[in-house]
């Protein structure tokens, strides 16, 4: 089966496993398994129904993708941009005997 990296897909197969374990898995047994069966398949078929589709998100989302590091690098970048700005803020006061920040 192919591999479901992207949310939308697992939100749909999650739905669709939901209803059948819900509405389809009755007391008998073997149906669970039927259900499970009929899952897997509507999941195919919902995947390659939907393969540009899914190809065209993957490629976005593999342009948005940033590592832990890089984006925790990002916030300290920020935060000591932040904490200059501040102390520059508070040595300057504001003007005519404004208090500082």
């Amino acid at each position: 089966m192919t591999r479901m990296n992207d949310y939308w897909n697992v939100c749909n197969a999650a739905e669709v496993v939901d209803y059948y374990v819900n509405h389809h898995a009755g007391p008998k047994p073997g149906k669970m398994q039927r259900g499970v069966v009929n899952v897997l398949n509507l999941i195919n078929r919902w995947i390659n129904t939907n393969k540009v589709l899914i190809l065209k998100t993957q490629q976005m989302s593999n342009k948005n993708t940033v590592t832990l590091s890089e984006a925790t690098a990002k916030s300290a970048q920020i935060d000591s941009d932040k904490d200059r700005q501040r102390r520059i803020n508070n040595l300057r006061g504001r003007g005519r005997g404004g208090k500082p920040q």
